[in-house]
Parts: structure tokens; sequence; C-alpha cells
């Protein structure tokens, strides 16, 4: 080949060379580039991750002591937990670093499938357990739970030994020790003693739903009582207070309370529903019912009931009646 063919060959080629280099070499640049983007977002993720589920395992070891809590902040705390853990879930699953390939991200992407899985499971057996002594397959469905539990501690250790040997050669945030509930050759065996423990302490735990009418006032008060329990009253606007509780251990929405006054020809005098829309266990509301004013002579009775709620143990207490008068010569 002369010397003029070669330099028209060169020029031809050098340039689609060079160019392919650039493009190599651009390319290459541009995947470390994204691939340095997404560990740290990664890291960053990670720390979030590890944060929210300290805290959910520190509130899980709360919930353990079934002698301590009672069945409406139980509920309350393990439904957080369990929220807990699905924003763990999220954040890492959500995240945009789906091309990371790192033993480090399949880890720790075991670790909060396996905890959300458990807590979940946890949550809806337990409570059953306890509701239910004698449902199928309940203590078989807290044994996997444990063992999910157990399952995610044990590849959540192995991801913090991997971030620490990371961590001597760049930086790694920090990142907690969790543990729910260790290490899985014991699971089985906590399994059995979450269940013994379960059922010892049901009292607290026993689902109860009780709501009752517990005292009335008048205003203004009567002014005496005959011996067959009628109340004697003024001529004048009468009020009735009306003091309703939640003796049981759950919350109870959308409390419907019926309000019913009728003369002794059995016509209806006052009707009225009222609606609460919340009654925490052990508390107590006071529902006031519309000034009346009663006829001279004419017996009338008050009628409240509380709807009861599904399952609730006692509806004796949700009925009360009481009667009076106004006398003529009043």
């Amino acid at each position: 080949m002369n010397k003029r063919i070669r330099n028209i060959v060169i020029y031809r080629i050098l340039p689609g060379v060079l160019l392919g280099g650039l493009l190599y070499f651009g390319s290459v640049y541009y995947e470390q580039r994204q691939e340095l983007e997404e560990y740290n977002l990664f890291l960053e993720t990670s720390a979030a991750v590890s944060e929210t589920h300290y805290l959910a395992s520190e509130s899980f070891i709360q919930v353990l002591d079934f002698d301590l809590i009672s069945r409406e902040v139980f509920e309350s705390k393990i439904s957080d937990i369990v929220n807990d853990a699905q924003q763990g879930y999220d954040l890492l699953f959500y995240a945009e670093f789906t091309s990371l390939n790192i033993k480090e991200k399949e880890l720790l992407e075991i670790a909060t499938t396996s905890w959300l899985r458990g807590l979940e499971i946890f949550e809806s057996s337990i409570l059953t357990l306890v509701d239910e002594p004698n449902s199928q397959k309940i203590e078989e469905n807290i044994a996997i739970s444990i063992a999910e539990l157990s399952i995610g501690d044990k590849a959540y250790a192995e991801f913090l030994s991997l971030m620490e040997l990371r961590n001597e050669d760049s930086y790694v945030p920090y990142l907690y020790k969790i543990e729910y509930i260790g290490v899985e050759d014991s699971s089985a065996r906590f399994a059995d003693l979450l269940v013994e423990k379960a059922k010892d302490s049901s009292v607290g735990l026993f689902l109860r739903r009780d709501l009752s009418v517990t005292g009335i006032q008048f205003e203004p008060k009567q002014i005496a009582e005959t011996e067959e329990g009628y109340f004697v009253f003024n001529k004048e606007p009468i009020v009735l207070n009306i003091v309703i509780t939640n003796e049981g251990n759950r919350t109870e929405y959308d409390v419907v309370v019926l309000v019913l006054i009728t003369n002794n020809s059995l016509d209806t005098v006052y009707e009225k529903n009222v609606k609460e829309a919340s009654l925490e266990p052990g508390r107590s509301k006071t529902i006031q019912v519309d000034p009346i004013e009663l006829e001279p002579g004419v017996e009338y009775e008050w009628l409240i009931k509380i709807e009861e709620v599904e399952n609730e143990e006692e509806i004796d207490d949700n009925l009360y009646r009481v009667k009076g008068y106004v006398p003529i010569d009043n």
C-alpha cells in the first residue's frame, strides 16, 4: 500500500475509532457514575430502613409482655409496628436503585420482606389465639410468624457484617443492630413459649365488649321518690343527663343511644337518637336530653337504650328505665 492510500485509510478510519473510543469510555463513565449514585441512594435508604425497624423491634418487645399490656394498647401498638414494617419495605422496594446488584441489597430485601410477613401473620394470629383458643392452625401460624421474623433477623445480621467490611474502605451511615426474635434455631421453642404465655395471660388480652348506662340525673333534681320507684317533679322544664360507659377493653365507635319518653297512654312524647363517634375503654360520656315540660297528673316513662355491639358480653345494662310524674296540685 503506497503512502497516499495509507493516509486516506487513516484519515477515514481514525475518526471512527476515536469516536468509538469516546463513546465506550463515556458509556463506562456514565454507568460507573449511575452505579455510584444508586449505591449512595442505597446507603441512605438502608439507614432509614434500619432506624424504622429498630424502633419497631423495640416496640415489638413491649407487646410481648402480655401480663402488663392491655387489649387496647396491644391492638394499637401491633398495628403501628406492622405499619412501620410496611413503610420500611416500601422505602427499599420503591427506591430508584433497581439496577444495583450487590449482596447487601439482596440481604436487606430478604430481611424487610420476612419481617413484614412475620409481623402481619403475628398480628392476625395472636388475638385469634386468645379469643378463639380452639381455632385450628393458629399455633402453627404463630410459629410461622416467629420463623419469618427469625429469618429476617439472620439476613439483617449478615447484611450488617458485609456493611461493616465496606465501612473499612468507604463511608457507611450508622446502621442499628436489630433483633425481633433471634437466631432461627430457637424460633420453634420461642413460638411454643409465646403461645403458652399468651394463653396464661389472656385475661388482659381477651376481647371484652361491654357498653352500659351507668347513671342518670335530672335537672332540676326530683323532689321525691315513691315506694313504687316513681320520681316526683315540680312543674317546670326537666332535663335528663345520661351517663354511658365503655366497660370493655376496646374503643367502640359510632355508639348509638336511643332516648324515648312515653306517657301512660303509651304515646311518644319525645324521641331522640344520639351517636357518639367513639368511646374509649373505661371512659364515660354524658348525653343530655332536651328539656321537656311534664303535664301534671300524667305518668311518664324514660327509656334509655344503648344499641348493642357485636359479641357484647352483657346487654342487660344497655337498657335503663325510670318513671315519674308531676303531682296535680303542684
